[in-house]
């Protein structure tokens, strides 16, 4: 069964988006979410403590952005993300890709004559969202096939389910 297509930026950047960060840079992203509200927490008490002062209006502003840190830092860190990845790949010239299972595995062929074949084994995930299928042989070796390279339901569920099957045989 094979499926061809061409990636663009707009997938790579899914792709990317997708992957499971690793711990490393999940713990940095709480230590940043938590950053500015811990400063702020500090900072009243250093005010009530050490300086004798009472309650301020200002403080309420503090609370209030302290708040809105919280709930859109994450947002912000992902549109960030999303931008550095699109201007990092937009002069990348994408090939043409062939994806082909088989019972041995996932074969990926391009352009250029090349192929890299992965047991089912070595496969790490598979992602199924509305507009593509993610693979990830392992957090930083994925591919992103886009599911209007289908030329019917039928045969992106086919896929799809194939796909699942192999996974849940070698999976056990």
């Amino acid at each position: 069964m094979k499926v061809s297509f061409t990636n663009t930026v707009k997938d790579m950047v899914e792709l990317n988006m997708q992957a499971k960060p690793s711990s490393g840079s999940e713990r940095v992203k709480i230590f940043f979410i938590a950053l500015i509200p811990l400063i702020v927490i500090i900072g009243f008490i250093y005010d009530y403590y050490c300086l004798g002062l009472g309650f301020s209006y200002w403080y309420v502003a503090e609370f209030i952005f302290c708040i809105l840190w919280v709930i859109f830092f994450p947002m912000l860190g992902n549109l960030s993300a999303k931008l550095f990845l699109t201007f990092r790949l937009r002069k990348t010239a994408f090939h043409p890709l062939t994806i082909e299972l088989s019972d041995e595995g996932i074969t990926k062929y391009s352009n250029s004559s090349s192929s890299y074949k992965f047991e089912w084994a070595s496969v790490l995930s598979i992602i199924t969202t509305d507009n593509y299928i993610f693979i990830y042989i392992d957090p930083t070796i994925g591919y992103s096939i886009p599911l209007s390279a289908f030329s019917s339901d039928e045969e992106k569920n086919h896929f799809i389910k194939y796909l699942y099957d192999h996974i849940d045989m070698y999976s056990k």
